[in-house]
């Protein structure tokens, strides 16, 4: 059945999770990085630069589990995932404190994103709100 939760994912793999991945509340993606080796990911955390993808969720419910097969979003996608503020189309987003979530990051004035920055870039917004929650991104920014 159609959730909405999606309009496009072109490239998925499968990896195996190194530890337990938890989907925030009403989400089907969490952001995740590469885990110990290339056959593995792992939740993202606050700190995270290195995001290889958005793991999917499945029918085993909220969490997937350490060792288990995930299905993992690569860019370019378009996909649903919750923001823990207001934000305006085409803002960079990045993993926020929590871990689940995504949160705005602003560049200068000049428009200019240094290559640091850009490393921690994960996704685009590609749809304005004026609070937190679910909003469309874009991936392979």
């Amino acid at each position: 059945m159609e959730t909405g939760q999606v309009i496009r994912e072109d490239t998925i793999i499968t990896r195996a999770a190194e530890g337990e991945i938890t989907f925030f509340s009403g989400a089907s993606y969490v952001p995740v990085i590469q885990g110990t080796s290339p056959t593995q990911v792992k939740q993202a955390t606050a700190g995270a630069t290195n995001v290889v993808g958005f793991a999917k969720k499945d029918m085993r419910g909220d969490v997937i589990n350490d060792h288990d097969a995930v299905s993992v979003v690569v860019a370019p996608a378009l996909i649903q995932i919750p923001v823990d503020e207001s934000v305006n189309v085409n803002d960079y987003l990045v993993v926020g404190e929590v871990p689940t979530q995504l949160s705005k990051t602003t560049v200068d004035s000049s428009g200019n994103v240094g290559t640091t920055l850009m490393a921690a870039v994960v996704a685009r917004s590609k749809q304005t709100k004026d609070s937190s929650g679910n909003i469309y991104v874009s991936l392979g920014v």
